[in-house]
């Protein structure tokens, strides 16, 4: 017989989702998943160019085609997917950020006690 099992990060995203009052829980679940990964998408664009830049940097071992032109189109594009997302569901994305903030943290403090 299968037993249900929950990892650690899925329980805040649990009560986000059954205590959503956003409409189905579902539909809360999925606004949640794509702003997150939106989010972590123009951090990455933000990063590259900063990062290529740095003078302690390993040679690249690719290029991207277009460069900084790419990078500025596609951060263009997710501020105008971002520019549709309501307070809602702004703050439940901050909720779950904080969250797993702070699951982060206590994960690392009990890693260095070991």
């Amino acid at each position: 017989m299968p037993v249900a099992r929950l990892r650690v990060p899925e329980i805040p995203m649990l009560r986000i989702r059954l205590y959503s009052q956003s409409g189905p829980a579902s539909t809360g679940a999925v606004a949640i998943s794509t702003l997150t990964r939106l989010l972590t998408y123009a951090a990455t664009c933000v990063a590259l160019p900063v990062l290529r830049r740095r003078p302690d940097a390993p040679p690249a071992l690719f290029h991207a085609p277009g460069g900084m032109l790419t990078v500025a189109v596609a951060l263009v594009v997710i501020a105008w997917l971002l520019a549709s997302v309501n307070a809602r569901e702004l703050r439940d994305v901050g909720i779950a950020m904080v969250l797993g903030f702070v699951l982060l943290a206590f994960g690392r403090l009990g890693a260095r006690r070991r």
